[in-house]
């Protein structure tokens, strides 16, 4: 506990935690000598793939990207202003399937996780969305989110990295995350126009977690990545492949919290068993008053 002398008044401040939880306009603490913030931002959502007839390309859904991190940053309670807010959300939503010889659907970006007070304001943006497939070119990969600092410097900033894009074939490699932050959702596979068809690519391994395999020719849906324990990143959730026997679209998975990028949902010949892509990681935060 510790003890403070205003005006001949004394007061006691003792440490607290407030985690995963929005804040607007609360008093900075009475007492306090300042904060550790941590962040991260959430993963940006996998786009869905192309729906196409026999004898055209159809390209796989790409893997939205992983949200950034700030890192245990201290912040002393005179550069700190009289109160203070925390923003945080869930993960972009992944592209709705789409229907009859239509091309796929992005998915959403990831939610921003911020701490603002007075002059300060410290993000985690979110990563961006994953794109959808077409008859021309593959689901674009989400970039990955980046971490930014204003009104105050030597912040631990550490960026997202992209999902993989989308292709005719197999989904493109997802790259991993080795900087400490949130890493992006693999692709879906596709179908070129003799109807070979791909599997989609592997999430994108965080330093704490590995991500989701894509999904194969037989076993079709993207895995999720795994949850991570409370202020590790997230990896990525695979990529969704096909059923070889029925030609039907699957999706993705869902990116790890937290900020881990949806995996992109693959091709598809019929209009039937449509995938989706899949949401990515919830943001994270954490405000430690000492």
């Amino acid at each position: 506990m510790h003890i403070l002398k205003r005006a001949n008044r004394v007061v006691a401040f003792t440490p607290f935690n407030v985690e995963n939880t929005a804040v607007t306009g609360d008093p900075v603490p009475a007492g306090c000598t300042g904060c550790w913030v941590t962040l991260i931002g959430a993963g940006g959502g996998g786009g869905s793939g192309r729906q196409g007839a026999t004898s055209t390309n159809r390209r796989g859904g790409g893997g939205g990207g992983g949200g950034a991190k700030l890192g245990r940053s201290f912040i002393a309670v005179a550069d700190l202003g009289s109160t203070y807010t925390v923003d945080r959300g869930i993960g972009g939503a992944g592209g709705a399937g789409p229907t009859s010889n239509l091309d796929g659907n992005p998915g959403a970006g990831g939610h921003v996780a911020s701490f603002v007070s007075g002059t300060i304001t410290l993000t985690a943006n979110g990563g961006g969305a994953g794109g959808g497939g077409t008859a021309t070119t593959g689901g674009t990969a989400g970039n990955g989110g980046v971490a930014t600092e204003s009104g105050i410097t030597g912040m631990t900033l550490i960026d997202g990295t992209a999902g993989a894009s989308g292709s005719t074939g197999n989904g493109n490699n997802t790259p991993n995350n080795s900087a400490g932050s949130a890493a992006g959702g693999g692709a879906g596979g596709g179908l070129n126009s003799s109807n070979t068809k791909g599997s989609g690519s592997k999430g994108g391994d965080s330093t704490t977690g590995t991500g989701g395999a894509g999904g194969t020719i037989t076993s079709g849906a993207g895995t999720a990545g795994p949850d991570q324990s409370a202020g590790n990143p997230g990896p990525g959730g695979g990529g969704g492949g096909h059923i070889a026997a029925n030609f039907n679209a699957q999706g993705g998975g869902e990116g790890g919290n937290y900020g881990g990028g949806g995996g992109g949902a693959s091709a598809s010949l019929n209009a039937s068993g449509l995938g989706s892509g899949r949401i990515g990681g919830d943001t994270y935060s954490l405000i430690e008053w000492v």
